[in-house]
């Protein structure tokens, strides 16, 4: 073969490349546009919601907190934004393309220790932030901080998309499958708390003892700014679910603790509260309330809210 055919089917392999992964890109986005649940709450975060409160976090926000509870007490629109198996570091990119957007009165970031300070392969907070790739200056620098030849890869559809594609065509097939309600909050009903018994004969509570924790500095440096770059007009309030069992949390905590001290936000701890305390009929499993439970703690969170952040003077 010639040099000057061996030249040419290059070329023709590089377009037909660059050509099937454009089709593709119109493929994913298409799919995008009219998945349900995950992906239809994830565009709309994106591009309409408007709330005047907004609840970040993982799967704690999620399954912990009502909006039709928080907005009677509040008196302000209420959305919850909780994302399951993603935390700061989302979150972080996520509050970023809504400040872009418009800004909220009052958010409210729920901490977990795994998502959100613990060192570990960060790669999969991104999943959702992919859309928002080359449109936000925050979110691109997450890509970078966590693959710096992530520039590069974003420029192929093929990567950008390819690790949702089955959940897209998932949750586009089975649109009406969604298990969140129109405020964004999923319940959990039951309990499953039997599955775990034999593991909570072995923990019993108040035997936990405080271990070493490696923090992760991307996740302390989203915590940072998200406390940091809380915009003018809006509130914001870091707060700790409700567990089953008893936690050591002074240690854990402290850099949380220390963040909302510097930048003046409130921290709410209920991780061992005792009115959820080995409650089984307000847990569905080990680490998240049932939705019986997740109603009792909205009561509690906006009353406190009111006190501490608005001095129980509400929001006029």
């Amino acid at each position: 073969m010639s040099l000057k055919a061996l030249v040419l089917r290059g070329i023709a392999f590089v377009a037909l490349f660059i050509g099937f992964d454009q089709l593709a890109g119109v493929g994913f986005k298409t799919l995008y546009s009219h998945a349900g649940d995950k992906f239809e709450r994830e565009n709309y975060m994106r591009y309409k919601m408007d709330a005047d409160v907004i609840v970040m976090g993982s799967s704690h926000a999620t399954h912990h907190y009502v909006p039709a509870i928080l907005q009677d007490s509040l008196q302000m629109s209420v959305y919850n934004c909780g994302q399951r198996g993603n935390g700061i570091i989302y979150e972080y990119g996520r509050l970023a393309t809504i400040y872009q957007r418009y800004t909220p009165k009052l958010v409210i970031v729920d901490i977990i220790e795994t998502m959100d300070l613990i060192k570990e392969d960060n790669s999969r907070y991104l999943d959702f932030l992919k859309v928002d790739y080359g449109t936000n200056a925050t979110v691109d620098s997450l890509f970078y901080a966590i693959d710096p030849i992530s520039r590069y890869k974003m420029l192929l559809n093929c990567y950008r998309y390819n690790s949702q594609f089955c959940d897209l065509v998932i949750n586009t097939v089975l649109k009406g499958r969604g298990r969140f309600q129109k405020d964004g909050y999923a319940p959990l009903h039951g309990s499953q708390l039997d599955k775990y018994k034999h593991q909570q004969g072995q923990e019993k509570a108040g035997d936990k003892k405080a271990e070493a924790v490696e923090y992760d500095d991307l996740k302390l440096h989203c915590l940072e700014r998200i406390a940091a770059e809380k915009r003018e007009g809006c509130k914001m309030v870091f707060v700790l679910s409700p567990t089953h069992g008893q936690s050591s949390t002074a240690t854990q905590f402290e850099v949380v603790y220390d963040i909302c001290r510097r930048n003046g936000i409130p921290f709410l701890n209920y991780m061992n509260d005792p009115r959820f305390l080995g409650r089984d009929d307000l847990f569905y499993d080990r680490g998240h309330m049932n939705d019986d439970g997740a109603r009792m703690f909205s009561s509690i969170v906006a009353s406190d809210i009111l006190l501490q952040v608005y001095g129980d003077a509400g929001e006029e």
